[in-house]
């Protein structure tokens, strides 16, 4: 085959030539799909700089072509051959452009999520924060005992009174008074 059988896609010659396809269209396209894969895969190849996407390049623009082709394809602006790789040069030039779009989709969703999560954080840090200060203010509410008198100690919902002041007995037990709520939770003192 000849790169003549591509430049006249409609001829009769062209038609026999490819395969006597009943379209002279397709025959003519798969003729210069023989001819020209190798240049438009290259092309491509160089533009997306991976060998899956540019094969998916090429097969859209061979797609593109058969499907659009006669009505967009115009012999007299020039050969089939340059159409085609035209047409591969935008798809593969539309592909970078749609990686690049998702890789910046993906970029503004992650920090999307970064900053929601981020904001979630501040949200609890701010809440425990708040809580926090509640129960210092709680804590300074309450009536300070004297430092050799009884202390009170919060324990399990139920209060527990000890002398530090207690003399020990030789077996190391204290004579602990209970004032609380359950007698249970006498404890020695230190």
């Amino acid at each position: 085959m000849t790169r003549e059988v591509c430049t006249t896609a409609g001829t009769p010659h062209a038609h026999r030539r490819a395969g006597g396809s009943d379209d002279p269209w397709s025959a003519a396209l798969a003729a210069a799909f023989r001819l020209e894969y190798g240049v438009c895969f290259r092309l491509a190849l160089r533009v997306v700089r991976e060998r899956w996407l540019a094969e998916e390049v090429v097969q859209e623009a061979f797609l593109a072509a058969w499907q659009h082709g006669p009505t967009r394809f115009d012999p007299r602006r020039g050969p089939l051959e340059l159409w085609l790789i035209t047409l591969t040069r935008h798809k593969a030039i539309d592909a970078v452009r749609h990686a690049e779009h998702v890789k910046r989709v993906r970029r503004h969703e992650e920090a999307e999520l970064h900053s929601a999560t981020s904001k979630e954080l501040t949200e609890d840090l701010l809440l425990r924060s708040q809580a926090a200060d509640g129960l210092r203010d709680r804590i300074r509410s309450l009536p300070v005992a004297p430092a050799a008198g009884p202390t009170a100690c919060l324990l399990g919902g139920a209060v527990a009174v000890a002398d530090r002041s207690m003399r020990r007995d030789p077996a190391g037990h204290g004579e602990d008074q209970d004032i609380g709520r359950s007698p249970s939770l006498t404890h020695p003192a230190p």
